[in-house]
């Protein structure tokens, strides 16, 4: 998939992301944190960002792609995870509200990510 699509992809996702949360904060507001929005663009840009240096390197060296994925995965589950230890403990009443929005926002942008990167070059 191209960069381009991709990113055109990523906003339609994030806005729709950022429309459901809307509607849920008026259904569960205790579930949904405050930060809905600065955390739905951080992870658009983390997974744009992800996206673009995963298919740089799979189009140099196919070979390496599969290792370079999953360093990346790492990578970006280490920085997650700082973002989430850092918010549950500097403002505890938010951590679980937090989490649970970010969990929600970490598989729809993981599934995303993973269908366009497994999809063929040539598309």
């Amino acid at each position: 998939m191209k960069f381009r699509k991709f990113v055109i992809i990523l906003a339609i996702v994030s806005v729709a992301l950022g429309l459901i949360t809307w509607l849920m904060r008026t259904v569960v507001p205790q579930w949904i944190t405050p930060w809905w929005l600065p955390l739905i663009l951080f992870m658009a840009v983390v997974n744009g960002s992800v996206f673009a240096v995963v298919m740089r390197a799979r189009r140099r060296d196919p070979k390496k792609f599969a290792n370079f994925f999953m360093g990346t995965t790492v990578v970006k589950l280490v920085v997650y995870f700082a973002v989430i230890l850092t918010v549950a403990f500097s403002n505890v009443a938010m951590a679980k509200p937090f989490i649970i929005t970010f969990f929600i926002y970490y598989v729809v942008f993981s599934i995303l990510v993973m269908v366009a990167v497994t999809r063929p070059i040539n598309e």
